[in-house]
């Protein structure tokens, strides 16, 4: 088992490559096609007029298309990155939006199925690793689901590489992806706050306040500059503060006990690896311990300003709380076959 951040990770990545590690990876590139389908298939449930009854609910392509015609409503209007790539390369290649929309798609859920698997690997396992993509797959096709066209899925990658970074001072490395997730979706701003619970009472605060101060400013300039050069939506939209929404949806998931209500639902997935935080804090290594503070302060920040019921903002706390699920998990399959 690995014990972490270990300084040779990246020549680990490159070298250390079995026989086992490429029938992994085969297996992730095979899950892509697999979340791709039941994307498809998500769509063809969120439009049928069965869930929408009389209006038209667009697909993904559709609200991807959109956005890159500065159509769509906000704040999707302002998520820029994934559906510009898309468009700028159906009008350069001549292909239909279509075709460029799923095959970035389908490299965009690739390519975040790898870097979240060697991502683990520096905290588990090969094996706990792979199992830890498949549970990814599983719960991401299922959950983040409406208007899904890679924004979640890019938006791990760039969390799981900026833990990395951010443990590793990779200051360019971290600037860039703030950037890159700062275009992509509003989020990416956890990142400063990510850096600021691994670094508080470690660094100078000098160093720290420049780092997390220079950060915070250029997630502003992105914010508020897309805002201005995108369409003709407000800067700041307007049913940004969602706390009493979701206190009420979250108490009507108490009373109505339908099965799948996502108000309850992320609630208690999110219940499993937080009971696995507590039973394995002493365990896990200090560079996830500090970095995990995020999660609570992450969660109250979507209480008030997002739609708590929104599967997809789960995305950047994937990577802080699975390793310490996947590390109980496989500390109790030890103990069991002693």
């Amino acid at each position: 088992m690995h014990s972490g951040l270990t300084r040779d990770w990246f020549h680990c990545w490159l070298s250390h490559w079995t026989a086992s590690t490429w029938l992994a990876q085969a297996a992730i590139l095979c899950g892509t096609v697999a979340v791709a389908w039941t994307r498809k298939l998500a769509d063809f449930a969120y439009t049928s007029p069965a869930y929408t009854g009389q209006y038209h609910h667009p697909t993904s392509i559709e609200m991807a298309r959109w956005v890159w015609q500065e159509k769509a409503p906000v704040p999707q209007l302002y998520r820029i990155l994934v559906p510009y790539v898309m468009g700028f390369a159906s009008n350069v290649t001549g292909l239909p939006f279509e075709v460029t929309y799923w095959l970035f798609f389908m490299m965009i859920v690739a390519t975040s199925g790898l870097v979240f698997f060697h991502y683990l690997k520096t905290w588990v396992s090969e094996e706990s690793a792979l199992t830890g993509v498949f549970m990814l797959f599983t719960y991401s096709s299922f959950y983040f689901s409406e208007w899904e066209y890679g924004l979640a899925y890019l938006e791990l990658t760039i969390f799981c590489v900026g833990i990395l970074a951010i443990e590793r001072h990779a200051h360019p490395l971290f600037f860039l992806l703030l950037v890159i997730g700062s275009l992509n979706r509003e989020t990416a701003g956890g990142l400063v706050l990510l850096y600021l619970c691994r670094w508080i009472g470690v660094l100078p605060w000098s160093v720290l306040l420049g780092i997390c101060g220079s950060g915070t400013i250029v997630w502003l300039i992105i914010f508020f500059g897309v805002r201005t050069r995108v369409g003709n939506g407000p800067l700041v939209h307007a049913d940004i503060i969602q706390l009493s929404h979701n206190t009420r949806w979250i108490l009507d998931s108490l009373v109505h006990l339908t099965p799948f209500h996502h108000y309850r639902f992320i609630p208690t997935i999110l219940a499993v690896p937080v009971l696995a935080v507590v039973l394995r804090w002493k365990a896990t290594p200090v560079a996830l311990r500090r970095m995990v503070w995020f999660a609570p302060v992450f969660i109250v920040i979507i209480l008030v300003t997002a739609r708590f019921g929104e599967a997809r903002l789960t995305a950047p706390l994937i990577p802080l709380l699975f390793p310490f699920f996947l590390r109980a998990v496989e500390t109790e399959r030890l103990v069991e076959t002693r």
